[in-house]
């Protein structure tokens, strides 16, 4: 038996009466009723707890805690890891309390013995950073399966074979990149699914994506927007299931703890003379796109958060000498397209087709940032204020 991983971990739609869990379906019917659409994100989880209450727990402690109840919960364990911050302190979670997880899943455009291939941004991040700690952490753990995935064949069968229905399955963004990250490609073959017996649980688990902290009527808030979710409403076993380590249902503890660490950190600036100056080292001058995490108002002054303020913050064992690209993954990922589709003229004309039909299907959808770049509109959820 197969099941649509369709659950709200992923968010729903809502145009009037009509719930979707397809952003592409979702907006169809807008167009068609003249409704708007609201989106939203968990809501029977996160309406149980008091936001505005800070746990008790240090971060640590929590991220513990959900390590523990993963590995408790499951027999097959696939982490899919970039080496970025966010998955290595998912990493850190399992490796610094001993708790060994099954499989390490890279995606990587092109082959590891093409030295050329390190010309992609996401690929130097792999090559340096990832790969070289999941092979030192397989001497720790010998039964660690490493899997390093490339990703342009499968990038192709998407564009080329199977647009139509793959259009209705993702949520979110449509970059092809994006679409089939860590080798998922929905192509029914399941190919990558470990082999392991039907009665036994598989988490996929994803170490993504950075809390955001708004101020919402001067007061902080965690927001939740749905292009920050993976969002692949593809068939899966129903012995498996996308885990998301900090954003899951059953960890809400630690969204809490993350918005009230951060939310302590901007209002130091209320009362500390000096304080932008004595941080600056987490602030970007502009909103360029390769290091900036956030943007977000900090004693009435609109400021570029870096990556390095939420890292340092929430991770307690983040290393900054790890190779980083920052935030690179959209520039990245135009780059790796250009390679996989431009030097054949069949495959550019289906890349070209493929992004005309997705560019009519949300036609009244779509925005052009300041780069010229096209993308879905963002849609976010409603406030969970952290303070009364």
């Amino acid at each position: 038996m197969a099941v649509l991983a369709n659950t709200d971990q992923f968010g729903t739609y809502h145009v009037g009466d009509r719930t979707f869990y397809s952003k592409l379906e979702a907006t169809m019917y807008s167009s068609h009723s003249g409704q708007p659409i609201d989106w939203r994100y968990q809501h029977d989880a996160f309406q149980k707890y008091n936001w505005t209450q800070e746990p008790p727990q240090s971060l640590w402690d929590l991220y513990t805690e959900r390590a523990y109840q993963l590995r408790e919960k499951y027999d097959y364990i696939m982490l899919m890891y970039s080496g970025g911050a966010d998955s290595n302190n998912v990493l850190d979670a399992f490796e610094r309390n001993n708790i060994p997880i099954d499989e390490i899943r890279v995606g990587y455009a092109g082959e590891l013995s093409d030295f050329n291939s390190l010309q992609l941004e996401p690929n130097r991040e792999i090559y340096y950073a990832a790969i070289p700690r999941a092979r030192e952490l397989q001497k720790k753990w010998p039964n660690l399966k490493i899997t390093v995935v490339d990703m342009r064949p499968i990038m192709i069968e998407h564009v080329t074979k199977h647009a139509d229905t793959l259009h209705f399955a993702n949520n979110m963004g449509w970059n092809p990149w994006m679409r089939v990250r860590f080798g998922i490609s929905m192509n029914g073959k399941q190919d990558w699914m470990p082999k392991i017996s039907k009665d036994k649980q598989i988490a996929i688990v994803w170490g993504k994506d950075k809390t955001k902290v708004f101020k919402v009527n001067q007061r902080y808030a965690i927001q939740f927007v749905d292009v920050n979710l993976n969002g692949n409403v593809e068939v899966l076993p129903d012995n498996c299931n996308h885990e998301y380590f900090y954003w899951g249902s059953n960890a809400v503890n630690i969204l809490i703890k993350q918005g009230h660490v951060l939310k302590k950190f901007f209002r130091q600036a209320d009362s500390t003379p000096g304080w932008f100056e004595y941080n600056k080292k987490y602030f970007c001058q502009n909103t360029s796109p390769q290091w900036l995490y956030h943007t977000v108002d900090i004693a009435g002054i609109p400021t570029y958060l870096n990556n390095a303020c939420y890292n340092t913050l929430v991770y307690p064992y983040y290393d900054p000498t790890i190779y980083d690209v920052g935030k690179s993954e959209w520039r990245g990922a135009s780059r790796i397209i250009q390679h996989t589709f431009y030097q054949n003229a069949t495959l550019r004309k289906a890349l070209n087709e493929y992004f005309k039909q997705t560019m009519s299907w949300h036609q009244g959808y779509m925005k052009y940032d300041k780069n010229g770049a096209i993308n879905a509109i963002e849609y976010v959820d409603r406030p969970w204020f952290l303070e009364a």
